[in-house]
C-alpha cells in the first residue's frame, strides 16, 4: 500500500479493514497487492466494502500496479482454459453454493434437475465425484475435512466469485439456483420432523453446516416462488428456535406471510406457529399474540386440533410474560388436555413443560414438579434430547425453590452436556444462570459472577430481551451480596431500560425490588421503604410472586431496615409508596439513576 501512497496510514483505525480484506482475498499475495495499489484511489474502508465485486476492483492499471502483475482475473484465467468442457462446466455449477457443499449435494444440484428443464451441457450425477476429483488435484477446490458421508468441499471465495461469473456467462445460472433451492427445500422438509427425534444430534449438526445454503436458498423462493418461500420458513422453523437464531427466523416467517397469502393453509399455519412462538421467545408479545390469534382462528376453521392446542400453548407462554399467569394456566390446561385426547406425546411433553413454569410461578412448587417429573418421563421415553434438557432445568428449577440444592446441580450439569451437544443456546443459558443462582446461594459470589456473564452472553446474542433482564436482577443480587451497591445499580439501570419497553411485569418489580436494597444499602433508606412498599403492592395487585429464594433474601433485608436504630419512621414511607401508581414508581427509580 505504501509503495502506491508513501502516507498510507497503518493505525488501529484502519486495521481492522486491512485485516477484514486479507480474509476476504482469502490471503492469496497477488490479490491482496492488487488491492493495496488501490489506496491511492480509495479509502481502505471503500476497498473492503467494494470487494464483493472483486473482479472489476482488482483489474491492472497500468499507471499503479507493478509490472510483473497480472490482473486477478487473468491469474484465474489461465487455471480455468486448461480445464476440459466437463471440468469447467462444473467448476462453474458449483460456484452456486454458498460456503461449502456434500458430494450428494453436488450430484443433485449439478447433474441432475427437478423439472424438466435441462442444463446447457448435461452432466450425469455419475460423473460428478470424478470430476471434482480432478478439480481438486489442480487446488480449485478446498477440503477442508475428509470425514466420510460428510466431507465438504469449497471454494476459496475468491475462486468462487470468478466461478459464479462463468457460470452466468454460461446462461446455466437460473437452473442452478432453481436445482440449489429446490434440493435444500427437499432436505428441511427430512430434517423437520428428525429434530425432535433420537437422530436429532446429527440433523442438527447437517443444518448447522448448510446455514449458508439453506439461506441463499431462502432468497431464491423469495425471489421467484414465495409459496415455496413461505413452506420452506415453516419447517425452519424448529431449528431457528432451538439455535436461538429468533431474529432471522422471526424476520424471515414474517417477510414470508406477509408475501404469499395465497399458500396452502398447513403451510401459513405452520409459518404462523413458528412466527408466533419465537415473537414469544423475544418478548414481543403484541406480535406474538396477533400471529397465534390468527393461527388459531384458522386452525378452528380446520378443525385441526394438534396446531390449535399449539397456538393454545403459545397463548398461554405469551399471557404468562405480560404477567397473568391464572389466565396463562388456563389456557396450556387447555391445550394440555387436547393434546392427551389426541394421544400426542410430543404436544403433552410440551404442554406440561409449561405447565409446571407457570404452577411454579404461582407458587405451588410441589403441584410444579409432579407436572415437570411427569414431562421429564415422557421426553425420555420419545428420546428427544432437547426437551429431556429443557425438563432437566425446569426440574432443577423448582428442586432450587425447595432447596435441595445439590439435586439441582446435577440437573443442571446434565442439561448442560445435552445442550452442549445440541449446541441449545437458550437452554445453555438458562442452566448457567440456575448455576448462578445455586453458587450465589452458596457464597461463591466470583462463581456465581461467571456463570451470570456467560448466561449474559448468550442472552444478547441470540437476542432474548426479557432473559437479559433477569440476568441482569441476578446480577444486582450477586453484586448486592457483595456490598458492591454501585454495580448492582448500574445493573439494574440496564435491566429496566431493556424490560420496560416489553411491558414486562415480573422481573420489572424484581429488579425495582433490589433497587429498593441498593438504596438502603447506600443510605437513601426512605427512597428503600417506598421502592419496597410499591413494588409489594403491585405484586398483590397482579399475583406475581417472586420466586421463594428471593423472597427469603428480600424479606431479610426488609426487617434489617425496619429495626436499623435511628432510622427514619417506617410505617408513614410504607403507606406513601403503597399508594404508588407503576408510573410514579418508574419516576421514583428513573431519579435515582439520575443521580450518581
Amino acid at each position: 500500500a505504501r509503495a502506491a501512497w508513501p502516507a498510507f496510514p497503518f493505525t488501529p483505525a484502519t486495521a481492522p479493514f486491512i485485516a477484514e480484506i486479507c480474509q476476504q482475498l482469502d490471503g492469496i499475495p497477488l490479490a491482496i497487492e492488487l488491492a493495496a495499489v488501490r489506496v491511492n484511489a480509495l479509502s481502505i474502508e471503500k476497498i473492503a466494502e467494494r470487494l464483493t465485486y472483486r473482479f472489476n476492483l482488482l483489474t491492472r492499471h497500468p499507471h499503479t500496479t507493478l509490472p510483473q502483475h497480472q490482473t486477478l482475473s487473468a491469474l484465474v484465467d489461465w487455471s480455468y482454459d486448461l480445464l476440459d468442457e466437463n471440468e469447467r462446466t462444473l467448476f462453474q455449477r458449483l460456484s452456486i453454493f454458498s460456503g461449502s457443499w456434500t458430494l450428494e449435494a453436488a450430484e443433485a444440484i449439478c447433474a441432475s434437475t427437478p423439472d424438466d428443464v435441462p442444463y446447457t451441457h448435461p452432466l450425469h450425477p455419475m460423473d460428478i465425484l470424478p470430476i471434482l476429483t480432478r478439480l481438486i488435484d489442480k487446488s480449485l477446490v478446498q477440503v477442508p475435512e475428509i470425514n466420510g458421508e460428510n466431507t465438504r468441499y469449497r471454494y476459496l471465495e475468491t475462486i468462487r466469485q470468478y466461478a459464479r461469473q462463468k457460470l452466468r456467462a454460461s446462461g446455466d445460472e437460473p437452473q442452478a439456483f432453481n436445482n440449489h433451492a429446490h434440493y435444500y427445500l427437499r432436505l428441511v422438509s427430512e430434517a423437520n420432523p428428525l429434530l425432535k427425534s433420537s437422530e436429532q444430534v446429527q440433523w442438527t449438526a447437517r443444518l448447522y453446516a448448510e446455514q449458508d445454503n439453506l439461506r441463499s436458498a431462502q432468497n431464491w423462493w423469495f425471489q421467484t416462488n414465495p409459496t415455496n418461500a413461505l413452506k420452506m420458513a415453516g419447517l425452519m422453523g424448529r431449528y431457528w428456535d432451538r439455535q436461538g437464531l429468533y431474529t432471522e427466523g422471526r424476520e424471515t416467517l414474517e417477510k414470508a406471510l406477509s408475501t404469499s397469502q395465497n399458500a396452502p393453509l398447513p403451510d401459513r399455519i405452520k409459518a404462523l406457529k413458528w412466527a408466533s412462538g419465537l415473537a414469544m421467545r423475544q418478548a414481543n408479545y403484541e406480535k406474538g399474540k396477533t400471529l397465534a390469534r390468527e393461527g388459531l382462528e384458522l386452525t378452528r376453521s380446520q378443525d385441526d386440533k394438534v396446531n390449535m392446542a399449539a397456538f393454545l400453548n403459545i397463548l398461554g407462554l405469551i399471557t404468562s410474560g405480560e404477567g397473568n399467569d391464572q389466565e396463562a394456566q388456563k389456557f396450556i390446561a387447555e391445550s394440555v388436555a387436547l393434546q392427551r385426547q389426541l394421544e400426542n406425546l410430543w404436544g403433552i411433553a410440551s404442554g406440561l413443560d409449561n405447565l409446571s413454569n407457570i404452577t411454579r410461578a404461582l407458587g405451588d412448587a410441589p403441584h410444579a414438579l409432579t407436572y415437570m417429573l411427569e414431562c421429564l418421563e415422557i421426553t425420555r421415553k420419545l428420546g428427544d434430547k432437547f426437551l429431556i434438557a429443557n425438563n432437566l432445568v425446569g426440574a432443577a428449577e423448582i428442586y432450587l425453590d425447595l432447596n435441595e440444592l445439590t439435586t439441582a446441580q446435577q440437573h443442571l450439569k446434565d442439561a448442560i452436556h445435552l445442550q452442549q451437544e445440541l449446541n441449545d443456546q437458550q437452554g445453555m443459558a438458562y442452566a448457567l444462570g440456575e448455576l448462578g443462582v445455586i453458587a450465589w446461594l452458596q457464597k461463591n459470589y466470583a462463581t456465581a459472577q461467571n456463570f451470570l456473564e456467560n448466561s449474559l452472553k448468550i442472552r444478547q446474542n441470540i437476542g432474548d430481551k426479557h432473559g437479559e433482564g433477569y440476568i441482569l436482577y441476578l446480577m444486582s443480587l450477586n453484586a448486592l451480596a457483595c456490598e458492591d451497591f454501585l454495580l448492582a445499580k448500574g445493573y439494574l439501570k440496564t435491566g429496566l431500560e431493556i424490560l420496560w419497553p416489553l411491558g414486562e411485569q415480573r422481573i420489572t418489580l424484581n429488579c425495582l425490588e433490589a433497587l429498593g436494597h441498593v438504596a438502603a444499602g447506600i443510605g437513601d433508606t426512605t427512597r428503600a421503604i417506598k421502592l419496597w412498599a410499591a413494588t409489594h403492592t403491585l405484586r398483590e395487585q397482579a399475583n406475581l410472586q417472586n420466586r421463594a429464594i428471593f423472597r427469603t433474601f428480600h424479606a431479610t433485608k426488609l426487617e434489617q431496615t425496619r429495626h436499623t436504630p435511628g432510622g427514619p419512621a417506617f410505617t408513614p414511607h410504607w403507606q406513601a409508596g403503597i399508594s404508588m401508581s407503576i408510573e410514579a414508581l418508574r419516576a421514583l427509580a428513573n431519579d435515582f439513576f439520575a443521580h450518581p
